[in-house]
């Protein structure tokens, strides 16, 4: 089967009793307005309402084996974060079965390259470079973007990390 979405309306009654129901797309990706056209034409039939609606994007890939037959989803790893000027403050990832090659001890490599890659997606984008990741964190925020804030150590969002799990 080829890549999908799947769309789940979670429901409610005048009583306060919940269901879900799910509709998978025939298009690998329905545009918003398709999604919001099914569920508006769904709520015209029923005298539900709804509580969120979901969107799901499920990818059909053989499944992917951890890369070592050592990592455990307990061992975990916290990565401290500078929140863009909008919102202020820091925010701080949390990461199961960190990589050996990330960490210097007990205290991880904030500044690594890879790093820097992931924290990209959450860019508030208006530093240097001027652009903003597609993703938020938390309630809407996003990160500092690297570069845009002289404050920042060697201009990474990134300010620590280290491993707050159990490592056997």
């Amino acid at each position: 089967m080829a890549d999908r979405t799947i769309v789940t309306i979670h429901a409610v009654d005048g009583a306060g009793e919940k269901s879900r129901f799910e509709y998978e797309s025939v298009a690998q990706v329905p545009d918003d307005a398709d999604v919001i056209g099914m569920v508006t034409d769904w709520k015209a039939l029923m005298n539900l309402g709804y509580e969120k609606v979901t969107v799901t994007y499920k990818v059909d890939t053989p499944p992917v084996p951890a890369t070592t037959t050592s990592a455990r989803i307990g061992d975990t790893a916290k990565l401290n974060c500078h929140l863009g000027a909008a919102f202020g403050g820091t925010y701080s990832f949390r990461f199961a079965a960190i990589k050996d090659t990330l960490l210097v001890g007990t205290t991880l490599k904030h500044t690594d390259a890879l790093f820097a890659a992931f924290l990209e997606w959450f860019d508030d984008g208006t530093g240097l470079l001027a652009v903003a990741g597609p993703f938020t964190i938390s309630d809407g925020e996003q990160l500092a973007e690297n570069g845009s804030d002289p404050t920042l150590p060697s201009g990474n969002v990134a300010i620590s990390g280290e491993l707050t799990g159990k490592r056997s």
